[in-house]
């Protein structure tokens, strides 16, 4: 009568497709840990030879592929815009925000120890890409390519000396993107958000970026509009160029306090709390009769399900079915050993590391955007969770609270956070499978788990989607 599994389950439904396929268990399971959750593609458009090909481009367009209108010139809609908001190039030019202190060599040493998962001395590819694709939001060929450059000696992993070199060497763009994540600093929060604005194979924002982060952090309004945002983005950008590196985007930030009259720290800590761009869909209108479940009738109206059952060869359902035998009871009954249960002095290690400002506690800024990146939670998920770990209601959550949390008793979005913030040896397996769930389901349909089997190329000859 049910149509979603839990983890549990999943479980076995890998070792199902492991006897079916012929294939290893462990394999199948790193295979889908890699996945690291669902793939999204958009649809591709077809080419276009006279956009596409810029050799058959004229004009001043064949020579650097852009077009200017003078902001100066007053005669222009475009300059009467510009005179609202006074800005000195110059100054802007000059400008450049004091860089957060480097690091010390024993804190980096330290932030190694914490990324060598295994403890064998070493950060391996398999180490580095979840942390830098969920907290990095950056892409699988990248961190690739960064890893080969600091891996020095060319033996597949990094040691410590080479990860000490790496932070302290001469960097790429995307380099520097990755030390925001590996390296937390005083502005590391904002560089995080700036880069997940700019996009995941961006280290540079365009003006469309910035408008969307303005209106995304709530910048925008009476006295800072969208022309003016456009303003202040054209007067910081170098000319010629139509992106904006991280210094100069710190320097948009001053203008714009400059401008609304607002107070720079609390802007930047605004800017911070978004996390990355927001996202939504165009919503449905309501359908009475499919909204109000009071309307139902017959087998729809009792429990909201109907079923065919699946041992019924006569259906192509059934047909589908038997190709593939399992057992239902033993489904059931089979339950996959749990990972040791994590000591108390490990649960107290985690709870230092996430209190980020040391202060012996972690509020709900420090815990969101861990559960929002790795565990892709909801917000609201969230909040209702910290206030149930939250015992004594003071809006943050104490050592003893959280040991008691980790070891209570928990719900089923507890045990979705708890695999992000109590790294385990089914912790990867259980993310990866709480993705492909849904930011707000902790349990896999049918059409989930298809694919889930497509995205992790489960499927073949041998296993198909029938």
């Amino acid at each position: 009568g049910q149509r979603r599994i839990g983890f549990e389950q999943f479980e076995r439904t890998l070792e199902l497709v492991a006897e079916k396929t012929g294939g290893d268990l462990e394999v199948l399971r790193e295979d889908v840990v890699a996945a690291h959750g669902p793939a999204f593609a958009g649809t591709q458009r077809e080419k276009v030879r006279l956009h596409d090909d810029k050799s058959t481009y004229t004009g001043i367009h064949g020579s650097d592929g852009r077009h200017s209108i003078p902001v100066s010139d007053s005669t222009t809609t475009t300059g009467r815009r510009a005179s609202r908001l006074s800005i000195d190039c110059e100054a802007t030019n000059r400008s450049k925000s004091p860089a957060s202190p480097s690091p010390s060599r024993e804190r980096v040493k330290e932030l190694f120890f914490q990324y060598d998962k295994n403890g064998d001395g070493t950060i391996s590819i398999d180490e580095l890409m979840p942390i830098l694709q969920s907290v990095a939001n950056m892409r699988e060929a990248d961190i690739r390519k960064m890893f080969r450059t600091m891996d020095k000696n060319g033996d597949g992993s990094i040691e410590i000396d080479e990860f000490v070199s790496w932070v302290f060497g001469r960097q790429s763009k995307q380099d520097a993107r990755a030390k925001a994540a590996l390296i937390p600093s005083d502005t590391s929060g904002l560089q995080l958000t700036f880069y997940k604005f700019c996009g995941p194979a961006a280290t540079e924002m365009d003006g469309k970026s910035f408008t969307k982060l303005c209106k995304d952090c709530k910048l925008l309004g009476k006295q800072f509009s969208v022309t003016d945002a456009d303003l202040v983005f054209s007067k910081v950008i170098v000319p010629g160029q139509r992106r904006i590196g991280f210094e100069q985007f710190e320097r948009t930030l001053e203008l714009v306090a400059e401008k609304t009259g607002g107070d720079l720290e609390v802007l930047r800590e605004d800017v911070v709390a978004a996390h990355g761009p927001a996202f939504a869909g165009t919503q449905r209108e309501k359908v009475r009769l499919h909204d109000d479940k009071s309307t139902y009738t017959g087998i729809h109206g009792s429990d909201g399900r109907h079923s065919i059952p699946v041992s019924d060869s006569t259906t192509t359902t059934g047909r589908r079915a038997s190709r593939l035998s399992i057992d239902c009871e033993a489904t059931n009954r089979s339950k996959s050993p749990a990972s040791p249960s994590p000591s108390r002095e490990r649960v107290k290690e985690l709870f230092f590391q996430y209190d980020k400002n040391g202060d012996g506690t972690i509020s709900i800024d420090e815990l969101m955007p861990i559960l929002q990146s790795v565990a892709n939670m909801r917000e609201a998920d969230i909040r209702k969770m910290f206030r149930t770990m939250d015992k004594n209601g003071d809006g943050s959550i104490e050592i003893d609270e959280f040991v008691s949390w980790v070891f209570g008793r928990q719900s089923k979005q507890d045990a979705r956070a708890k695999a992000a913030l109590i790294p385990s040896d089914t912790s990867g397996l259980q993310l990866t499978f709480y993705k492909f769930c849904g930011p707000a389901a902790t349990e896999m349909d049918g059409k989930s788990f298809t694919k889930l089997c497509k995205d992790c190329k489960l499927l073949g000859k041998q296993f198909t989607a029938a």
